[in-house]
Formats: structure tokens, C-alpha cells, sequence
């Protein structure tokens, strides 16, 4: 009993909607299983994170970051191959304010919360991201270099400003 109260309230701590969240434009449902070991199963549109209840969210959130780094990595790769555009390294992190970053060493840093993005805004934000491998700026030359790789810019830039609070949300 008090094991399930405790999951319970852990669950409750969790976001404003913990029962469902959104994985690369997708709506999954959250299913908690309290256990000692640390997994998380993704499933048709379920995911399944079995943990310990105090380390739910962690064990979610590592396995969201490690699931975006392949995405970005995938597209990063491709850009790369493609358009010979050539970054070190490519980083996942905790940022308040921004949805990515190029480094003047090449790394390319990106948000974590855009796991909650649909696959096109993530992308869109690999192709600025790593356009700032050419121009370190935000010039005319560089936007239209953007629209070059992604001439859907604008639509994503525009999604981004109006969600920017709901990917914020969630855990």
C-alpha cells in the first residue's frame, strides 16, 4: 500500500499531463511500472517505463534524450553526406532558451524537449543548426541557405514560436 501511494504522488510530479506526452509528433500513452530495474519499452503508442517510482522521470527522460540523439544524428548524418556539410560532434542538453546551437568547434548542441516536436521541426532545427557550420550568423546568406535544405523553413519556425510553451511542459 504504501508503495502504491508513493508511485502515485511520483507520478503526480511528473507534468501537467502524465498520463500521455508527445514523442516525435506522436501521442503515446504513459504506463508506469514500479520495479527495480530501469527500461523503458516503446510500443504502437505506448511507452512503458519500468523503474523504481522515485526515478521514473529520470528514467524517462534518458531514454527520451538517447532516442533524439539517434534522430538528429540520422538527419545530421545525411545533411553531412549530402550537402558535405561537416560538424565534431553533437550534444544533447538542458537549455531554458534555446533550441539549438553551433559551436565555432563544430558541435552541434540541441534541446531535449524537442523530443516532444513533430520529426520536421526537429529537423528544421538540424538544417539551421548546422547552415551555422557555413555562416555563423543569422544573414540574409544564411537563411537562404536554410531555405535551400528545408524550404518549409518558415512553417517550422512559425510552429515553434506558438508551441514553444507546451514543449516546456511536459516533465
Amino acid at each position: 500500500l504504501r508503495q502504491k501511494l508513493q508511485q502515485q504522488h511520483t507520478i503526480k510530479q511528473l507534468g501537467p499531463d502524465i498520463n500521455s506526452i508527445h514523442f516525435l509528433g506522436k501521442k503515446y500513452s504513459l504506463i508506469y511500472v514500479a520495479t527495480s530495474n530501469n527500461a523503458v519499452e516503446l510500443e504502437e503508442d505506448v511507452i512503458r517505463v519500468y523503474s523504481k517510482s522515485l526515478l521514473q522521470r529520470s528514467t524517462l527522460i534518458a531514454f527520451l534524450k538517447t532516442k533524439l540523439l539517434i534522430e538528429i544524428a540520422k538527419y545530421a548524418d545525411f545533411l553531412r553526406e549530402n550537402y558535405n556539410l561537416k560538424f565534431s560532434k553533437i550534444k544533447i542538453m538542458n537549455n531554458k532558451s534555446r533550441w539549438g546551437s553551433c559551436s565555432s568547434k563544430a558541435v552541434l548542441s540541441f534541446n531535449w524537449r524537442l523530443v516532444f516536436a513533430p520529426i520536421e521541426i526537429i529537423k528544421y532545427l538540424v538544417v539551421h543548426e548546422m547552415c551555422h557550420l557555413i555562416e555563423m550568423n543569422h544573414s540574409q546568406r544564411f537563411w537562404d541557405l536554410v531555405a535551400k535544405l528545408d524550404p518549409d523553413y518558415q512553417l517550422s519556425r512559425s510552429w515553434l514560436k506558438k508551441h514553444y510553451q507546451q514543449l516546456h511542459q511536459y516533465l
